[in-house]
């Protein structure tokens, strides 16, 4: 910093001297801005800041908003595409599903067209046993035979045999095998020189009657009824049962 001087020589031209020196001292705030042009500077940067900060945050929303509506349309595209690869994975597993239906329907109709057959020519053995032996035992010598009940266990099996000489003179040999399953109708069974079978679908009695002395009744719970040496005479319904039912 200057320092200033004054010295007083008493001369005029002293005076005039320090006058001079004075006038050539510099103004010390030379060059410095004003208070007020200090202020109005300041004013113009907190301007300026608070315009970028504006325009930085609507920058950031901008962003922020275009990198969310980004990500829903991503996740839009993915959800459909997952959407038809789901849609096609159950219209796949439904035609299969299909497809096993289908096949499940044409074997249980051909079970059933084999177990009709099966029904037809059973009765048709029936029917032609007992018109073959119609004329060969007489209705009384039938009602005067002798009976015995056998009983056979529910989900078992039994068979009966006799000997020509159990079935006394002119009598026929042969055995009888009765297998338990859901029965329908009472069956009688008597000579013919052949196997026959038949299956039983209701509550009733398997009966085989010999040509002359005896015979076998078998209640039946269900089954198989197979008779050897013989036929079958006859297919009649249970007790209390109309026939042809």
């Amino acid at each position: 910093m200057a320092e200033i001087r004054l010295q007083d020589s008493g001369g005029p031209h002293a005076s005039r001297s320090s006058r001079a020196e004075l006038d050539e001292v510099p103004c010390l705030t030379a060059g410095l801005p004003t208070p007020d042009s200090v202020q109005s500077q300041k004013e113009a940067h907190i301007a300026s800041l608070e315009r970028e900060l504006r325009e930085g945050v609507a920058q950031l929303a901008e962003q922020h908003r275009r990198k969310t509506d980004e990500l829903h349309a991503k996740a839009n595209q993915q959800r459909s595409q997952l959407s038809l690869a789901l849609e096609k994975m159950v219209k796949e597993q439904e035609a299969l599903l299909d497809k096993q239906h289908q096949t499940q329907s044409q074997q249980l109709q051909e079970a059933a067209q084999r177990q009709l057959t099966e029904l037809n020519q059973q009765a048709e053995l029936l029917v032609q046993a007992w018109r073959a032996q119609e004329g060969h035992i007489p209705p009384a010598q039938i009602r005067g035979l002798p009976r015995e009940s056998l009983k056979v266990p529910s989900g078992g099996s039994m068979r009966v045999a006799w000997s020509a000489c159990a079935a006394g003179q002119g009598g026929q040999g042969g055995s009888m095998a009765v297998l338990v399953a859901p029965p329908r109708a009472q069956t009688s069974l008597g000579g013919l020189a052949r196997e026959q079978s038949m299956t039983s679908r209701s509550p009733s009695h398997a009966t085989a009657l010999l040509p002359v002395h005896s015979a076998w009744t078998a209640p039946v719970s269900g089954g198989v009824l197979q008779a050897e040496q013989h036929a079958l005479l006859a297919m009649t319904p249970p007790a209390g049962r109309p026939a042809g039912q």
